[in-house]
């Protein structure tokens, strides 16, 4: 049976446009948290609360990225797509966060986050 890869290659994408990217990123797709409650008799269950998914990039500042125009994302559709074959997606996503450039190797972080995530 051939092995599968499990990381490596990852194609970024927002509402269709692929943007190259740098090094790392982080995909959390969760749509809420669960958390236990215990009382002095035991365990009760558990409590369950929404989060915001969300995908972060390290990009490189090279003239393809327009940092104002990624900033000004709302609305769109952001997507990672995995080596193994997995794909995370963010709907109604939006640029959240502030965008700083390390002066020492052109990259910058800049973080999506969405009204609902996805793993396909």
């Amino acid at each position: 049976m051939a092995k599968a890869p499990i990381a490596g290659t990852v194609y970024f994408k927002i509402d269709g446009t692929q943007y190259t990217i740098a090094g790392e990123l982080t995909a959390q797709m969760d749509n809420f948290e669960r958390e236990g409650v215990a009382g002095l008799s035991g365990v009760a269950g558990y409590n369950e609360k929404p989060i915001v998914p969300f995908i972060e990039v390290e990009f490189y500042q090279t003239s393809d990225i327009d940092m104002d125009s990624m900033a000004g994302v709302v609305d769109a559709t952001v997507t990672a797509e995995f080596a193994n074959g997995k794909t995370a997606i963010l709907n109604n996503a939006w640029f959240a966060g502030n965008r700083e450039v390390k002066g020492s190797d052109g990259q910058f972080t800049a973080k999506f986050e969405g009204k609902r995530g996805q793993w396909v």
